[in-house]
């Protein structure tokens, strides 16, 4: 797998497939990308964490966008990100379990504030 942030950087792993849902049915006219852009938060030693929400109904969703330009339009133009090719999802979810992707997501505007989620 490989993994490359906004900022230039870029981490190698293993590649391969791991079951991963989403959050909206998945029909024969649903196109997934070959690559999805995540948010993530950056730790004050620089540690990188995807962003997994909770949701109403109790479930874990990742949150994973299809184009940086909506990521920059939902998040921020200053919200950090990686990019993770999709058949690397397993290895994401083993590191920061989730129950689905939630694809292309509406961010509450209350929840950005100086450019990036909150």
């Amino acid at each position: 797998m490989s993994i490359t942030n906004g900022f230039g950087g870029l981490s190698r792993g293993q590649g391969g497939a791991r079951e991963v849902r989403s959050a909206r049915p998945v029909t024969s006219e649903t196109i997934i990308p070959p690559v999805l852009y995540l948010p993530i938060y950056i730790g004050v030693e620089g540690q990188q964490s995807v962003v997994v929400r909770e949701q109403a109904t109790g479930t874990r969703a990742l949150l994973a966008f299809t184009a940086l330009d909506r990521l920059a339009t939902q998040c921020g133009n200053e919200q950090p990100w990686i990019m993770v090719q999709t058949q690397s999802l397993g290895y994401i979810k083993d590191a920061h379990p989730f129950d689905v992707v939630s694809f292309d997501p509406r961010i509450d505007e209350r929840l950005v504030r100086d450019g990036k989620m909150l």
